[in-house]
């Protein structure tokens, strides 16, 4: 369903809309990723979705696929507003290291902190999003983190489930 819908739109948009979020031990086709790619996956939808567009664009798949491996993101902070420490947590887990990035628990636990520890400005109540922001972020991070096991196993298995060849079909 989703290749039919793509279908003649380019191989680069194919690539660009799939790659937006690619960590870049991913985009330098390195075999042994581990979760802290999901980290810097959804890192990139954080900053999205905080700042309204992705840390990087690119107008080529080959030129997004650079920008992962060898830029850093723009500081959050210059893009929207929100706390030093989600802008920080933000920062890590787009690290080009995976090393250096935060396991998907402690992003969890930090997005729950932020969740809760958020108060909405009196003179902006348009930041009232921004706790909507980290509600729906902390929610992700928890279901991939615990999809993360499950996923691991689909993956080892040899046949295709039947959801996944009618998504792919």
């Amino acid at each position: 369903m989703i290749r039919k819908q793509l279908q003649g739109r380019g191989t680069d948009f194919l690539q660009l809309s799939l790659g937006r979020s690619t960590s870049p031990e991913q985009c330098r086709g390195l075999a042994n990723t581990d979760g802290k790619t999901d980290v810097y996956s959804l890192g990139v939808l954080l900053f999205e979705m905080l700042a309204g567009d992705p840390p990087f664009l690119a107008d080529s798949a080959g030129d997004l696929i650079a920008m992962h491996i060898r830029e850093c993101p723009p500081p959050l902070r210059k893009r929207a507003v929100v706390s030093s420490a989600t802008a920080v947590l933000v920062a890590g887990m787009l690290a080009k290291d995976p090393a250096a990035r935060p396991t998907m628990a402690q992003v969890a636990d930090r997005l729950q902190q932020a969740a809760l520890a958020w108060r909405p400005p009196r003179t902006a109540p348009s930041h009232r999003v921004v706790g909507a922001v980290v509600a729906g972020a902390l929610v992700a991070a928890v279901l991939l983190w615990a999809q993360r096991g499950h996923r691991v196993r689909a993956l080892r298995e040899p046949a295709v489930s039947a959801a996944a060849r009618t998504v792919w079909s």
